[in-house]
């Protein structure tokens, strides 16, 4: 075991690199040991990664190419132990990226943005048709002939009318989408001094004194940790504190354990936004997925989502089928190994017709796969929707011991075919969504499958104002869709009745909950 020490830095991704290249011609596994301090890593000297990215960007006919501050390829057998190193990244860049690599453990250092992609402003007072506003030191925007100009983190000026607008209270309880834009309903806008803006209206507002507004620009072109065809990595101890897209991607990977995550604001910060989108996202994975003993606050989207990827049918030909990517954030991959099982299902009831072995299968283009099967489907029907799901790419999942707080949407998304367990979590839940959502989807995001072993048991779910755990897979006829869904010793504290919605499944096993 080769140990190879990194010392903080202000060029950390240049020496970075170079450390990286001494792992490798060492041949053998190794630790990569940060002494504690402060690593900065430069857009300018980052690495790129052209690989497509699950529910991040449409296709245009062009890859977007990712800035990446540390970036691991083929690497195996390497821990990189932080021993609590603080890695700051500055740019427009995704943070860290692993593309085909196995037996890594990264852990305890954490992860920061010296200009996060989130704007955030304070209110400091509103007085009828007036309000006034400090930007948070972190974010940066500008008045140009009169109008405010936010500016994005390689420091480039963007309108900000558009941009998704998120509010988190004063007492710093609950983080919520707004359908109220602070600035672009704002009739006039002036700089007081630098940094705070007062913005008059029409009509008079009641913003509260305290709140922390967020602005962003939807475009998810840049990531926190991207895993790609990776094999048993380890995240532990990490403190994720502002990531970019998604926090952490996970897509055609297999065996993963997040272990003590930490997904939140600085502590001190005045913060309010941690994650630009979802924290933590589960595309096409395969053996175990663990996550476990983690906080997650602050998030601009859900902070789990676990799903497969339904490719709709377009030709039949024989033991040959042509697939396509059919929602326009996902694509660019092949979510396909041979010998996996596939179902041919029906797109409108989402029920699993036929099935058969994957022989081999190949990226025709970004948006088309050729499938090749060991058996020919018989299609009874050419003239309905079907999609083909991937029962091989759904991992068996462990959610257990975490807290989700002060984010806008679900908590826990999931469906995966494969057994799961999500036990002893706590939901502090303040937006009008279900806590706990099981869903299953082919005509929508795309994302599958059907459950057919799922146990929920010893949560405890406080403020849900709708049904905390909704079961209903977008589908027609409510077809029995999930199966096997144990729902046991959970504790609801000032939750609205019913705790339980379901459609599209079969009989739940639900012990003391009000349905």
């Amino acid at each position: 075991m080769r140990i190879f020490t990194f010392k903080p830095d202000e060029h950390a991704g240049r020496t970075f690199a170079e450390i990286l290249k001494a792992v490798e011609s060492a041949g053998e596994p190794a630790i990569i040991s940060l002494q504690p301090g402060r690593y900065l890593f430069r857009k300018e000297e980052a690495a790129f990664c052209d690989q497509p990215v699950s529910n991040t960007v449409v296709y245009d006919g062009n890859i977007p190419r990712k800035h990446v501050g540390l970036l691991l390829a083929g690497m195996s057998d390497l821990t990189i132990e932080g021993n609590g190193a603080e890695l700051l990244f500055d740019g427009d860049m995704s943070s860290i990226a692993l593309l085909n690599c196995r037996n890594i453990v990264l852990r305890n250092f954490s992860v920061d943005y010296l200009h996060p992609r989130v704007v955030e402003m304070r209110c400091t007072g509103c007085r009828g048709r007036e309000a006034d506003f400090e930007l948070h030191p972190d974010s940066r925007a500008m008045l140009r002939d009169g109008k405010l100009i936010f500016l994005n983190p390689d420091g480039q000026p963007e309108a900000a009318e558009k941009w998704i607008v998120q509010c988190a209270s004063a007492d710093g309880q609950s983080n919520q989408r707004s359908p109220f834009h602070p600035y672009a309903e704002a009739a006039e806008c002036v700089e007081l001094t630098p940094g705070k803006f007062r913005f008059r209206y029409h009509e008079p507002h009641n913003i509260e004194t305290g709140s922390i507004w967020q602005f962003r620009n939807p475009a998810r072109n840049e990531n926190g940790i991207f895993l790609h065809e990776c094999q048993n990595v380890e995240l532990d101890h990490l403190k994720l504190y502002f990531t970019p897209g998604l926090g952490v991607i996970a897509q055609l990977c297999r065996d993963l354990n997040i272990h003590a995550h930490a997904h939140a604001p600085r502590p001190g910060s005045g913060r309010a936004c941690a994650a630009f989108a979802d924290c933590i996202q589960i595309s096409s994975c395969r053996g175990n997925v663990r996550i476990t003993d983690s906080q997650f606050s602050g998030s601009q989207d859900d902070p789990i989502n676990i799903h497969g990827t339904y490719l709709g049918v377009n030709e039949f030909d024989e033991k040959r089928l042509l697939l396509e990517f059919k929602h326009p954030e996902t694509w660019g991959f092949l979510p396909f190994s041979s010998g996996d099982e596939v179902a041919l299902v029906d797109a409108e009831t989402q029920e699993r017709l036929q099935f058969a072995q994957v022989h081999h299968a190949d990226l025709k283009d970004f948006l088309h796969i050729d499938l090749y099967l060991d058996s020919v489907f018989h299609i009874k029907d050419a003239g309905k929707r079907y999609v083909i799901e991937n029962l091989s790419a759904c991992p068996e999942v462990l959610v257990q011991n975490n807290c989700f707080s002060c984010y806008p949407t679900r908590g826990l998304l999931i469906t995966t075919s494969a057994p799961g367990i999500v036990r002893g979590n706590t939901f502090l839940q303040a937006p009008p969504r279900p806590a706990i959502h099981i869903a299953s989807d082919a005509s929508n995001w795309y994302e599958s499958g059907g459950v057919r072993d799922l146990l929920i048991e010893e949560n405890t779910f406080e403020g849900c104002v709708v049904p905390t755990i909704n079961i209903n897979p977008n589908n027609n006829d409510q077809y029995p869709l999930h199966h096997g869904i144990r729902i046991r010793n959970n504790t609801f504290l000032h939750c609205t009745l019913p705790y339980l919605h379901a459609r599209g499944c079969a009989e739940i096993d639900a012990e003391n909950i009000e349905k």
